[in-house]
Formats: structure tokens, C-alpha cells, sequence
């Protein structure tokens, strides 16, 4: 069986064959798969859960935890009359767009052309121009945030998978380290 919850309470379960995503029910939601047998009341708090399935349930909120952060955007100061955007990272066709603009500028930088202007489109689906140089930096300080996003969830997982017991497990914050 499959719990969604937030919080620690249960908001819906699911058979393990039934495919919902997470944000059916909103977000900050993980799905938890308990044993079979487990016992689950909605509304409630997820019954008392052995190590293992501990676990399984913080590697989800930590999964939940850098989703959220990513989708949420990365926010530039492109200076300028351009000022501060957010540039959508939503899903892997967004990093693969974003490492195409990236070749391309270094691209112009490469022949002398970095002062050209490139227009982009920011999370709010608003055109905006910047030198292809001032782009390159912007998407290297991107592409590093993002890098340092995965390291924390990575960290925070090998954390967690490595916890001898509850006490240990208990001691990780998983709001830790997270970058802005």
C-alpha cells in the first residue's frame, strides 16, 4: 500500500498498483510505501514505522524537499534593465533547453560575440534581452546552484540510509543545507 502525507499525516493511500502522482494532493506531499498488513488511518499520523520504512520516508521528504526547490526556478540578477528573473526548472527538458542556450552563447563568446544580445523567457513567460556573456555567467551560476541542490539531497540520503537506529535517524535535520 502507498500513503500520501504531508507532515507526517496520512492524506489518501493507494494499492501499490494504482499510479497517482504526489501532486494529486498537493504540494510537499510524499508517497511512503508501507508493509503489507500496515494499518493507516487518513487524517491520522503514519503508524509507528519500523527503521527501514523510516527511511523509505525521509529519502521521499528529501526527494520532496529538492523537487520543490528546483521547480521552484533559480532567480538571477542579469542586471541591468533585464534586473532579477526566475528561470523555470521544472523538469529535465528544462536543464536540456537551458544547456542548449548555454552552447550557444559560449558559442558567440568564443568568436568575440559576447556582446550580443539573446533573448530569453523568464518563469513568467516574459521575453527578456541580456549579452550573451552576462547569459553564460548567469547559466554556469545556475547550472551550480543546481549542482549544489543534488549534493544535499545526496548528502542528506546517505545520511539517512547510513543511521544505525531511530535515535540517529531522529538527530538528521533534513532542512539543513539546503541552498536559497
Amino acid at each position: 500500500m502507498k500513503a500520501y502525507c504531508r507532515g507526517g499525516l496520512v492524506l489518501a493511500t493507494h494499492t501499490d498498483e494504482q499510479t497517482v502522482a504526489s501532486s494529486a494532493y498537493g504540494e510537499g506531499v510524499s508517497i511512503v510505501t508501507l508493509p503489507n498488513g500496515t494499518l493507516v488511518e487518513i487524517g491520522q499520523p503514519l503508524p509507528a514505522l519500523d527503521l527501514a520504512t523510516r527511511r523509505t520516508v525521509a529519502s521521499a521528504e528529501i526527494d520532496v524537499r529538492r523537487d520543490a526547490i528546483l521547480t521552484a526556478g533559480f532567480v538571477h540578477d542579469f542586471g541591468g534593465s533585464a534586473g532579477v528573473r526566475t528561470l523555470d526548472n521544472r523538469n529535465e527538458k528544462d536543464a536540456i533547453n537551458w544547456l542548449g542556450l548555454k552552447g550557444l552563447v559560449d558559442a558567440k563568446i568564443a568568436v568575440g560575440d559576447g556582446g550580443d544580445l539573446v533573448t530569453l523567457r523568464d518563469a513568467s513567460n516574459t521575453n527578456f534581452t541580456a549579452s550573451a556573456a552576462t547569459v553564460a555567467d548567469a547559466l554556469l551560476a545556475m547550472a551550480a546552484w543546481r549542482a549544489s541542490v543534488l549534493a544535499v539531497s545526496w548528502s542528506l540520503k546517505d545520511a539517512v540510509a547510513s543511521a544505525a537506529d531511530e535515535v540517529a535517524l531522529d538527530l538528521i535535520d533534513l532542512d539543513a543545507g539546503w541552498p536559497a
